[in-house]
C-alpha cells in the first residue's frame, strides 16, 4: 500500500478495528509499514494512519 495503494473504505475493516501488531496489519495488506503509524507517499498522501496505545 505504501506505493500509492488503496484509498477509501476497505471491505471488512471498520474505523476503530484493533489488531495485534503492525506486522498483523502488514500481513493482510492493510498497512505498508511494520513500524511507524503513517503509511503513504508525499505526492499522493497517506493511505493509512495507525494510532498505538503505547
Amino acid at each position: 500500500m505504501g506505493d500509492g495503494g488503496t484509498f477509501g473504505h476497505i471491505p471488512g475493516i471498520a474505523v476503530g478495528d484493533k489488531f495485534e501488531s503492525y506486522v498483523a496489519m502488514h500481513a493482510i495488506g492493510l498497512h505498508n509499514r511494520v513500524q511507524g503509524g503513517i503509511s503513504g507517499v508525499a505526492k499522493q498522501g497517506a493511505e493509512s494512519i495507525v494510532i498505538s496505545g503505547g
